[in-house]
């Protein structure tokens, strides 16, 4: 019983239970993309961050288990390029699926390696993607290989996808 009363029992305690690393969240594939770019625009220097670019989304397709479509022509995404030639992307584009429903995607994220890491929201009004606006996602992208060939999006959602989801939209 005197163990139990010793401060330096809880703390040790603490520390043991605080070094162990947590389980890792699951991850659910929610869509795939290849996205078409337009001519970018070189918005100018912003101070302290980099080259402001604007790069247009032409377009591009989507798929998934949940819905597949297109993008529509009206997206940017209005990125920094740093010093060292990284990409931090502040990307807004409209999904349009396949039987017609809307989703606006917006991602901010930044480049490590050949990789492009991004914090994603969608926003949709379509009845039965209403749980699309409650998720968190993740995103990896890479630029396809070739002058203006795109880019290459995955994009994932941390934990259970909720219940009535519906598969192939």
């Amino acid at each position: 019983m005197k163990y139990l009363s010793n401060p330096l029992f809880f703390l040790a305690t603490a520390a043991f239970s605080l070094a162990q690393a947590p389980p890792s969240p699951e991850f659910n594939w929610i869509l795939s993309a290849n996205v078409t770019p337009g001519t970018p625009i070189i918005i100018g220097p912003v101070p302290g961050l980099g080259i402001r670019t604007a790069l247009p989304i032409a377009g591009g397709i989507f798929w998934g288990p949940f819905f597949n479509g297109t993008l529509a022509p009206v997206g940017v995404d209005a990125g920094i390029v740093t010093s060292d030639g990284k990409f931090y992307p502040g990307g807004t584009a409209i999904l349009q699926t396949n039987d017609g429903a809307n989703i606006i995607f917006r991602d901010n994220g930044y480049q490590t390696g050949d990789t492009i890491y991004g914090a994603v929201t969608f926003e949709t009004g379509a009845v039965g993607l209403e749980w699309l606006n409650k998720l968190v996602l993740v995103s990896s992208a890479s630029f396809a290989d070739g002058a203006g060939s795109g880019v290459t999006l995955n994009i994932f959602a941390a934990g259970p996808i909720p219940e009535g989801a519906k598969k192939s939209r």
